[in-house]
């Protein structure tokens, strides 16, 4: 070699097998002792959760007053499907919007019908008395 000529060395022992089994026999001890402690902490605790349980809280809800909004729903899918049926009733259905201006309201269906075969309204023109009767 020309030069400098380098120190290489490196470790000359493994890693020591008492000190890997003496942390490894510690971790266990920590780990079953904080078991041990914890176990009957958490006993105590669910043995207030079911004191609890006896019923609802007092504030949970008053019996002679309804709570104000916004209100959980007791069944909601009995409410989506209500809701949808009063829909479907005035979507399908036909009825006067404003009987003094000549305004009604016809199923969705007849609507498209009459949009094709008359063409789209243009905007700000309102519908003359005089035009064609819906049928």
């Amino acid at each position: 070699m020309t030069g400098h000529e380098h120190d290489v060395r490196h470790e000359a022992r493994d890693i020591e097998p008492r000190a890997v089994t003496r942390f490894g026999l510690v971790l266990v001890f920590v780990t079953i002792a904080s078991l041990l402690v914890l176990i009957p902490f958490f006993r105590v605790l669910e043995s207030f959760g079911d004191a609890r349980q006896g019923g609802p809280a007092p504030l949970a809800f008053d019996l002679d007053r309804e709570p104000p909004a916004p209100r959980l729903q007791e069944q909601p899918r009995l409410d989506v499907t209500a809701l949808r049926e009063e829909e479907e009733a005035v979507l399908g259905s036909f009825a006067w919007v404003d009987q003094d201006a000549g305004v009604v309201r016809v199923p969705i269906e007849h609507a498209i019908d009459l949009i094709a075969e008359r063409g789209v309204p243009e905007r700000g023109q309102p519908s003359s008395p005089d035009s064609e009767a819906i049928p």
